[in-house]
């Protein structure tokens, strides 16, 4: 930062310092019981202690580590890594997220070239954090976020067409091991409702019981339960993990040992096999381990499932409706939506 933004800084810290003065002083008045000098100075040194902003947002990024969920705090990182480049290291009470620095750290973003969506996920993830310390009391909601827009902006369609996904499912790759265990892996996601590779990745045999499998998504920690299709449990058989690995599928093959590095080299592989498979299978369509996912959602939609039973099979949790109904959500809804989604391939 430079000799004049330092002195711009120090002169904010200074007024805001001062104005809380005022209003210390203003409350002890309004009090009507007698006060000394120390009393003010009490107050203002509590006022002082409380955890920056940027402190406060570290904590947030060691709790979801040591909670396990290692790809939110890659992401709670990286947006405290914008945020600090932004305002050159400096450390803000929160108080000072006020509207126009949210406005100016948009605008920053946006001049250094990032996507609408890539400054809406940087900035509703400071929003989740200012929220955060508003619901444990730390700082007075000032709605700094108010009209500021953080929505998403539609993206090129992840989803393949049912013909797509037939043809990808029927491409004869019997002359090639890895690509078929990749394609296995693929059509399992769409089996299993579109469940996520990390979370295919990291489930464990506990995790299937008799006819179910009920897991707790990495992403959110929603709960998401199934019944084994004969199609899962056919793939689940084919390619078991070594008797002592936790893990039902062999992708983390050394458990315990930089398992979020083994599965992020899966990760890779199996995406770049999946562009062979399409080229194999003459799919123009660019897909991925997302393309589960999407396509069984677009295909649920197309075959008149409920929009909440959707929902609920993906295990979204950031709306409240969704929330609601989970509550009292009738699993065998979803294990008919399913059946119904995945009949034919």
């Amino acid at each position: 930062m430079s000799d004049a933004g330092k002195a711009i800084w120090g002169n904010l810290l200074i007024s805001a310092d001062v104005e809380h003065l005022k209003s210390e002083i203003k409350k002890l008045e309004q009090s009507g019981v007698c006060y000394h000098c120390s009393d003010i100075v009490r107050s203002f040194m509590l006022w002082k202690s409380r955890p920056s902003f940027e402190d406060y947002f570290r904590s947030v990024i060691a709790r979801l580590e040591l909670s396990g969920r290692v790809g939110s705090m890659k992401t709670y990182k990286s947006t405290l890594a914008s945020f600090q480049r932004f305002s050159s290291g400096h450390e803000h009470m929160p108080n000072e997220i006020t509207s126009k620095l949210v406005v100016d750290y948009q605008g920053w973003l946006s001049q250094t070239g990032l996507m609408e969506n890539s400054v809406s996920f940087y900035v509703r993830h400071i929003r989740a954090v200012y929220r955060m310390m508003v619901a444990e009391g730390l700082v007075v909601d000032s709605r700094p976020f108010a009209g500021v827009s953080t929505g998403i902006a539609k993206t090129r369609k992840r989803s393949i067409t049912e013909a797509e996904l037939k043809e990808i499912y029927k491409v004869d790759l019997s002359d090639d091991s890895a690509l078929s265990f990749t394609r296995d892996l693929f059509m399992l996601s769409f089996y299993c409702m579109g469940m996520p590779f990390v979370d295919i990745a990291f489930l464990r045999k506990e995790d299937v019981k008799g006819s179910r499998i009920e897991y707790r998504r990495k992403k959110t920690g929603q709960t998401i339960s199934m019944r084994v299709l004969p199609k899962i449990k056919a793939i689940l058989e084919r390619y078991p993990s070594e008797e002592t690995s936790p893990y039902v599928l062999p992708l983390i093959s050394r458990p315990y040992v930089n398992e979020r590095l083994q599965y992020e080299n899966s990760l890779r592989y199996a995406n770049r096999n999946l562009k062979k498979i399409a080229l194999l299978a003459g799919v123009k369509s660019s897909i991925s381990t997302y393309t589960p996912r999407h396509t069984w959602a677009s295909i649920a939609k197309m075959r008149k499932v409920a929009l909440s039973t959707i929902s609920d099979a993906l295990g979204h949790d950031n709306e409240s409706t969704t929330q609601i109904y989970l509550a009292t959500l009738d699993y065998s809804h979803v294990d008919m939506a399913n059946e119904l989604v995945t009949k034919g391939f």
